[in-house]
């Protein structure tokens, strides 16, 4: 009897195998995340741009939010360190006027070339070109469009909709760039030069363009993550069997 409750616990053990094996346990590697909790923007340093002063950054009710006017733009770096090359970017995001909301990434140290993702918010002041995600090379004298959409490969399902948080993420990988908005994919773009760009920095910008009012854009729950989760092993233990297994 005892000998037959083994083996029926054993072949159940089987059965339900598959799915043991996709309840293992992941824990992502975290370089730098900020919620605004704190009130300042102690994690960042900022570049002022052509704005002039320290005023386009700055925290209010949990939030960052960047803001210049006509043809003003500043950025905001993360204080990372040490960021390897390949990791993940995600943010809430929100549009609160004029168009332009815009992410860098690999910047260079003298911040002269980097990778460039804008979303252009669907906003009527500027029809003619406005609801759509591009993403750019930028080097010192000129830029080139990577990628966009809507686009032939991902034609529009959804708008870039103005007044209420999105999920922003950018998944940077070696030469190829991913973006997802509300967790669709967007924008899937490569860099095809012979060698593209390594530079460790990454933050945000905010421009004006030449729409005559004010530009401003909510950040909140900004992370910067690996690419790849670490697995943690997981012991199952088999009843009545009196052994375990390492997944």
């Amino acid at each position: 009897m005892k000998y037959t409750t083994k083996i029926v616990s054993f072949v159940l053990f089987l059965l339900i195998l598959p799915f043991i094996l996709y309840e293992k346990s992941y824990a992502l590697t975290t370089y730098f995340s900020d919620n605004f909790e704190s009130g300042n923007l102690s994690k960042w340093t900022q570049n002022i741009g052509n704005v002039g002063d320290t005023s386009s950054w700055f925290v209010l009710d949990g939030s960052l939010h960047g803001k210049v006017g006509i043809h003003g733009f500043s950025y905001l770096y993360a204080n990372v360190g040490n960021l390897p090359q390949n990791y993940v970017f995600s943010a809430d995001v929100k549009n609160i006027s004029s168009v332009d909301q815009q992410f860098v990434f690999r910047v260079s140290n003298d911040k002269s070339e980097y990778y460039l993702v804008g979303c252009r918010y669907n906003d009527s002041v500027w029809y003619w070109d406005n609801n759509n995600i591009k993403v750019y090379r930028i080097y010192r004298d000129h830029y080139e469009t990577l990628g966009v959409y809507p686009s032939i490969l991902i034609p529009r399902t959804y708008d870039i909709t103005q007044g209420i948080f999105h999920k922003v993420r950018v998944e940077v990988k070696n030469n190829n760039i991913k973006v997802y908005f509300d967790n669709v994919l967007a924008v899937d773009a490569n860099d095809t030069n012979a060698v593209f760009l390594n530079g460790t920095g990454v933050g945000l910008m905010t421009w004006g363009g030449d729409i005559p009012k004010t530009s401003e854009n909510v950040f909140s729950n900004i992370l910067i993550s690996d690419t790849v989760r670490a697995k943690h092993n997981k012991v199952i233990l088999i009843p009545g069997l009196g052994a375990s297994w390492n997944l």
